[in-house]
């Protein structure tokens, strides 16, 4: 008599991927990037609109450059991109140890584990999930997958797919033949892959990808005197595009990082082909700008624990609630403990404001009395806490173009007018290792991009404090004004006039309270609301009827 196997629970399989050098799992204390503070905070389980009832799971990867490694093998990882494969096989091989058909994926990351998120998604995307005894054979399969070469095509309608589905060598293969029990084990599975392309159809969904500032391929840095170009072809094939297989995509990128080896890599919606597809509910995606280089969007800045000039948390609080507020209708969050951690955040900047007085000019007494911690008594270590540490989006930010990246060219960021890395293929299907050339992403599809509140309020902040602070590089000939329909305000947008040229992209409106837990005022209310926020938000509330 043969056992039936029981249901399984429906789960949420959550794969998140910090960013380089960052992790959350060692012996070290560290300040969390967005990526932990998010897979901390989820629940265990959650119920959607129809109240069924998900089990939650993570996977968590530490960045690129951690572990045990030796400082020397760290840094080089770090700035190579080696190790990325083997966190893109790991995360795919929980998935499929996990899986069950009808299971939710959702993918998150942080710089380049930004790109690995979006690597793990897109090799979902165009495989599927395979069963777990089929494991045995994926080294083969993703060997072929680094070879395609058309990085418009997803891998299943690549000629070496097709060669391998059907049992043909492939060039690489005839080189080097599979003999013996191997290959009779590729041909069975490749048999039997054909009988479950029902299965294979299912598991190539992907329910969210949400990434913070993904950067230009791998974040190697290109020096003013040569190119690492060649090294990020080695990475090509990952397939880092949004298609249709994704359901909702949400990225938050930075306005104020000029390092060119971080030059943001966005998605797009590709313009239509003319060819006919089946019918599917097109993606939705959101890709918003925040004020802050790299770090303050992606959270983890190590400030904290030295010099703690300021809160460099501040925008990756905002980022990371932003976040939640997002991806709150298809995941279920620990709201508690997120209004605790909150809360201590909070309590962090009351000590900032006590040991550091870094808007004030310093002479060498002044310098080393700021590094003595609060004695009651004696008094406060600052004069007075300035009115920019404690507002909205309106911390103090440091220039990440500093260090080795100052040799290289500063790259503003162009909201609205960014380019991508494209692959070069010559005649024969090869990639070129030499250059990547960049090309504008309108020539490819439309990318969805918004402009966060939080830069309006910081920029009208700033405009009339500080001189020399960073704020907004990428907003720098950009105007904001009110958008009009039929004589009714419907939103703010901003835009820049070059030449014949107006660029336009509309401001993102803060979700009004209801009865879903609105993280993005949540974060605004716990930290203690000035009354020039107050006033900010009610004028964007009253404006757009909320």
């Amino acid at each position: 008599m043969s056992k039936s196997t029981p249901a399984s629970v429906p789960k949420r399989i959550v794969i998140c991927c910090d960013g380089t050098w960052q992790s959350s799992v060692s012996e070290e204390f560290s300040i969390p990037s967005n990526v932990t503070r998010l897979c901390r905070h989820l629940a265990r389980s959650g119920k959607d609109e129809s109240h069924k009832v998900w089990q939650q799971i993570v996977y968590y990867d530490s960045g690129v450059g951690t572990g045990s490694l030796r400082d020397v093998e760290k840094k080089r990882q770090g700035a190579t991109g080696d190790g990325l494969s083997v966190n893109v096989i790991e995360a795919y091989n929980f998935i499929v140890m996990n899986y069950n058909p009808g299971d939710e994926i959702f993918c998150f990351g942080f710089s380049r584990g930004a790109y690995t998120a979006r690597a793990v998604a897109g090799l979902v995307t165009d495989i599927g999930v395979l069963e777990p005894r089929q494991m045995q054979i994926f080294p083969d399969l993703y060997h072929l997958y680094k070879q395609n070469t058309d990085s418009d095509k997803l891998f299943t309608e690549s000629q070496v797919w097709l060669n391998f589905v059907e049992g043909k060598l492939g060039d690489e293969e005839r080189k080097n033949p599979i003999s013996g029990w191997r290959k009779e084990q590729l041909e069975d599975f490749k048999k039997e892959w054909r009988l479950q392309a029902d299965r294979r159809e299912i598991s190539r969904n992907v329910k969210v990808v949400g990434v913070w500032d993904t950067v230009g391929s791998l974040g190697i840095p290109d020096l003013r005197w040569t190119s690492f170009s060649g090294n990020r072809a080695r990475y090509a094939f990952h397939n880092v595009k949004l298609n249709e297989y994704i359901e909702h995509a949400f990225q938050a990128l930075a306005l104020d990082e000029r390092r060119q080896a971080f030059q943001p890599t966005l998605w797009y919606l590709p313009k239509p082909s003319g060819k006919p597809k089946k019918a599917k509910k097109p993606s939705e995606l959101l890709q918003v700008w925040f004020p802050g280089v790299h770090i303050n969007i992606g959270g983890g800045s190590d400030d904290l624990l030295n010099k703690a000039e300021g809160d460099h948390e501040q925008m990756a609080y905002i980022t990371w609630a932003w976040m939640l507020q997002c991806v709150s209708p298809y995941l279920a969050f620990d709201e508690h403990g997120i209004e605790e951690t909150m809360k201590e955040h909070a309590k962090l900047l009351d000590q900032i404001a006590k040991c550091s007085d870094h808007h004030s000019p310093k002479g060498w007494v002044e310098t080393a009395w700021s590094y003595v911690p609060s004695v009651p008594f004696l008094g406060s270590v600052t004069k007075h806490e300035h009115k920019v540490d404690r507002g909205w989006g309106t911390g103090n930010f440091v220039d990440s173009f500093s260090g080795i990246m100052a040799w290289t060219n500063p790259v503003v960021r162009k909201p609205g007018e960014c380019s991508t890395e494209k692959l070069k293929i010559d005649e024969s299907g090869n990639r070129s290792f030499d250059t990547i050339p960049l090309a504008k992403l309108d020539d490819f599809g439309t990318t969805n991009e918004q402009i966060h509140p939080v830069a309006a309020f910081r920029k009208e902040r700033y405009d009339n404090t500080l001189k020399g602070d960073l704020c907004c590089h990428g907003l720098k000939g950009w105007k904001r004004e009110e958008e009009r329909e039929d004589g009714r305000v419907i939103r703010y947008k901003w835009y820049k006039v070059e030449g014949k040229k107006r660029i336009e992209l509309p401001e993102y409106l803060i979700a009004k309270s209801n009865r879903r837990t609105n993280y993005e005022r949540l974060m605004m209310a716990v930290d203690g609301n000035s009354v020039e926020e107050e006033e900010f938000l009610d004028k964007i509330d009253k404006a757009v009827g909320h």
